[in-house]
This record gives C-alpha cells, sequence and structure tokens, in this order.
C-alpha cells in the first residue's frame, strides 16, 4: 500500500497569486480586492472570480500511478475554512483523496509521520510519496524522513516546479 500527499496550492491546482489575483479580482468584480491579505481570505479562492484549476502535469503524475493500493490526501497550509472550496475543486475535476488536510499546529513533516503512524497498523504500508513546490515545506518532510523510514517505510520526496508559484 502507498500513502501520497499532495499540497494544493502550486502543487495539485493553479491558484492565483496574490498580484494577479488582485488584478482579476478588480476586471471581473469592477472593484478593488477588498482586503489586505491574501493566503488567508476565502475571496482569494472565490470560484466565481477565479477559473482555477489543476496543474497538468502533477494531476498526470497522480492518475498514472492511481490504483487500488493508493491512498492520497491532500496536505495543504490553508486554513480549514477553505475545506469546503478544495473538495468543491476536486470534485469538479474528479479528483478522488482520502481527505482534506488543512493548517493545525504541526509542519507538514510532522503531519505525514502522524498520519502515516495512525495508517500503520491498519494497512500494510510500503511507501510514502509527498509532494510540494514550496522549499519550507520539502525540508520539512525531509526533517522526518527518517522517522518515517524508522517505521518501515519508503519515504519519497518530490519537489513540484511550478511556473506560477516561483
Amino acid at each position: 500500500m502507498k500513502v501520497r500527499f499532495w499540497d494544493f496550492d502550486g502543487t495539485l491546482f493553479d491558484t492565483p497569486l496574490p498580484e494577479v489575483g488582485r488584478d482579476i479580482w478588480l476586471e471581473k468584480t469592477g472593484n478593488k480586492y477588498p482586503h489586505t491579505g491574501w493566503w488567508g481570505r476565502v475571496e482569494s479562492m472565490d470560484l466565481t472570480v477565479f477559473d482555477i484549476k489543476p496543474i497538468q502535469t502533477t494531476l498526470k503524475m497522480l492518475n498514472d500511478d492511481l490504483d487500488d493500493k493508493t491512498i492520497d490526501y491532500v496536505l495543504t497550509s490553508r486554513l480549514s475554512k477553505f475545506t469546503d472550496i478544495i473538495k468543491e475543486l476536486l470534485d469538479r475535476n474528479n479528483i478522488k483523496v482520502r481527505g482534506v488536510m488543512t493548517k493545525n499546529k504541526y509542519d507538514k513533516g510532522e503531519r505525514i509521520f502522524q498520519t502515516v503512524n495512525e495508517l500503520i497498523g491498519i494497512y500494510d504500508i510500503t511507501d510514502v510519496y509527498f509532494y510540494d513546490d514550496r522549499d519550507k515545506e520539502i525540508l520539512s518532510a525531509n526533517q522526518w524522513k527518517s522517522d518515517i523510514e524508522t517505521l518501515g517505510v519508503k519515504f519519497h520526496i518530490t519537489k513540484i516546479i511550478s511556473d506560477n508559484h516561483k
């Protein structure tokens, strides 16, 4: 069994960055974007304003290696208030995952370790995969690599190069 963790912004989906997003907001609504902040505001993913699509190269990776012995999760740094929007985008694009894991007090590496540690008692997990576009998250995962591999699981970390989220 393999477990895969997919970052959302800039890895699985091409979400707008603040600079571009504010311009699109103005163009589509006729109004200036109503907030200073971006990533913590649900307006940054307003599906009536933004046409948010999957990143095709990542989607191909997800689908090409998909089988009945795979458990997929979205592991995002977005707050829990984004869960419904993320699920809507997954549904619209026929992307099936076991769950959407939003930001909490643990870094992504520790969250992966906790999840694998819970699942290992239920499934015969041989491999864990983590995909993210941000160096900070790759570093976090690498810090937990030996702990995960101590469980008898191979841990594969892939940095996604995103044109939008450099």
